[in-house]
């Protein structure tokens, strides 16, 4: 997989779920593993298909033998349903009774040997109790009365609450029934009940990472590292982790006491247990270096004024753009993409830097004003970052120098280099009309996506530690770091790249399609020097049509795409043939099918 962050690396892409109820047969190995299964499936999507043993992962709850179908978890219960949803028919069935009543016709003796008579009588009856009758109208000498049914409920009710308890105990649900019904209830109790469902639920959990561990884990293992002694293990935790807020006062404690830094081997330890972050060997070098280490800091003092902290220090420009950025030539749009996406990732990390040093500073401050944490959540989700607009100015300037050179260097390829578009600045006079507007809006919802990214990433730890830490300094630095997880990483980057791309590649779309331009065109044809993404390198100098350049989706295709469309004029020499199939891709259905999935945009 080409991930945006991580690179390539060997993965799962997707596991696919196969209904209990479609696998029709069984076909075992003599050693009792599965040879493969036919999955039967009815409907408008029918399928039957023999699936191999080596593509499954079956998970099995209480597998006898070699009946991978196992036992269901809900059998224990089936017969409380049952019985349940009997007495729940009764129940109606009584009700109805109860409120309607039955009718009792008299006849007169003279008609009752009239069949006749008696065929009309019953028929009425039956038209009124199956409500398709609201009246009843009789001859003289035939009687109706309504007789009342006494129906008590109550045994049937019980019935039906004897067999809900039934069913919670059968999961230890017990406890779900405590204060109910009138129940006393007892939170020691219910806590102690509730341990041993919850513990129940992590044995299911570890059912299927067991499965994970060992059809999915060890395959892939083997294929990135070769044969292993020992494979990583999948552990579900947490599913019983009930003591969230007495896990974080005892953490807090600790790292008062100074019990976490005694020695690394029980610091990493605490780390795990209360799933803090494992500091790296690498990271306990490096603030030993800097005099920040476990030997200089020593105990902390948990009643240290925290009016002494330090704010925290806005950080340098790191280098300016006039040193990253660098013009391609104008025949290769898609290094020039390359090229101006690494200035563009400058500039955002950059402002975003700046304006979240500017950010916590305020909120620095704002805390040491306050020490009520309901105020101060209210003072986090309240605060913007500061200076949205002068980032919208720059960012906007970036991508209009950028859109300006993309354009004369697409003017260039089609001889059109005097062309001029109607007034609007000085800088932008040379741009589209289409593209100034689609910038501007770009531009705006860009900023609103990353502020608001940045201020989840921060304010959810944040919110966490509010109630376990005394001190600004150490809450304001996690933030940061919460920061620094977005503006620091790959992340940015691939955001830069899909903002420059899309600005290239506006920008030479809208030459193409100034009628003036347009005219002047033959054909065009996908270019990219270096491609990654299956999508591009199928349609990477591949020649389609103008109808199919109005009709088709083009470039970017996917994210740190460096894909763009180059124009064929009339007349031109070594000019390429359309080819008759556009930009459809080719191959059998699977390969199809994968060319078509690595197209993200």
């Amino acid at each position: 997989m080409n991930h945006p962050k991580y690179g390539n690396y060997t993965g799962l892409k997707d596991i696919g779920y196969r209904s209990q109820k479609t696998i029709y047969e069984w076909n075992l190995n003599p050693n009792g593993s599965i040879k493969d299964v036919r999955q039967l499936a009815n409907g408008d999507l029918a399928v039957d298909v023999h699936i191999e043993g080596k593509h499954l992962m079956p998970i099995t709850f209480k597998k006898e033998g070699d009946n991978y179908e196992g036992i269901s978890m809900l059998r224990p219960i089936y017969g409380n349903y049952s019985r349940k949803d009997f007495y729940l028919k009764i129940y109606a069935m009584g009700i109805e009774r109860n409120a309607t009543g039955v009718l009792v016709g008299t006849v007169p003796t003279s008609s009752q040997e009239d069949p006749e008579q008696m065929t009309l009588f019953k028929k009425m009856l039956k038209f009124y109790t199956s409500h398709q009758s609201t009246y009843l109208l009789k001859p003289e000498g035939f009687e109706i009365d309504v007789t009342k049914i006494d129906f008590d409920a109550k045994d049937v009710l019980d019935g039906i609450k004897f067999e809900d308890q039934a069913m919670a105990k059968a999961f230890l649900a017990g406890f779900l029934e405590l204060g109910m019904g009138g129940q006393a209830g007892s939170q020691s109790l219910g806590q102690d009940l509730s341990t041993l469902f919850l513990n129940g639920i992590e044995i299911y959990a570890e059912t299927v990472a067991d499965a994970l561990e060992n059809h999915i884990v060890k395959k892939l293992v083997d294929a990135k590292y070769g044969k292993r002694v020992q494979y990583p293990q999948i552990k579900a935790a947490d599913v019983n982790n009930k003591n969230g807020k007495e896990r974080a006062e005892i953490a807090v404690m600790l790292k008062n006491a100074g019990i976490t830094r005694e020695s690394d081997q029980l610091e990493d330890e605490m780390n795990r247990a209360y799933d803090f972050p494992v500091i790296t060997q690498k990271q306990k070098d490096a603030d030993e270096a800097a005099g920040k280490g476990r030997k200089a800091t020593g105990k902390i003092n948990p009643n240290e004024d925290s009016k002494d902290e330090e704010e925290p220090k806005e950080k340098p420009v790191k280098k300016k753009l006039n040193d990253i950025a660098k013009f391609a030539d104008a025949d290769n749009a898609s290094l020039f993409i390359k090229q101006r996406a690494k200035a563009v990732h400058v500039l955002m990390q950059t402002q975003l830097e700046e304006r979240v040093a500017k950010y916590l500073t305020k909120i620095t401050k704002s805390f040491k004003a306050e020490d009520n944490i309901a105020k101060r959540r209210k003072i986090l989700s309240e605060t913007e970052i500061p200076s949205k607009t002068q980032y919208k100015k720059e960012l906007r300037l970036e991508m209009a120098q950028l859109s300006e050179v993309a354009t004369k260097n697409v003017l260039k390829e089609v001889n059109k280099e005097n062309l001029k578009f109607d007034e609007y600045t000085d800088l932008l006079k040379t741009l589209p009309k289409a593209l100034r507007d689609q910038l501007t809006s770009n531009i705006d919802e860009l900023v609103k996506d990353q502020d608001v990214e940045l201020r989840k990433r921060m304010f959810f730890v944040a919110s966490q530690k509010l109630d376990t830490t005394d001190s600004v300094a150490a809450l304001i630095a996690d933030m940061d770091k919460a920061a620094a997880s977005y503006t620091a990483t790959g992340v940015l980057q691939t955001t830069a790249t899909n903002v420059t791309s899309s600005a290239v590649n506006s920008a030479r779309n809208a030459v193409f399609q100034t009628p003036e331009v347009f005219e002047e065109i033959e054909s065009f044809v996908i270019v990219n020097p270096s491609p990654d993404a299956l999508i591009c390198k199928e349609l990477t100098g591949r020649v389609f049509s103008k109808a199919q350049y109005d009709t088709e989706d083009l470039p970017p295709y996917h994210h740190n795409c460096e894909t763009t469309v180059r124009a064929q004029l009339i007349g031109q020499k070594n000019i390429k043939p359309i080819d008759p199939i556009g930009l459809r891709p080719t191959g059998s259905s699977e390969e199809i099918e994968k060319i078509l999935k690595s197209k993200t945009f």
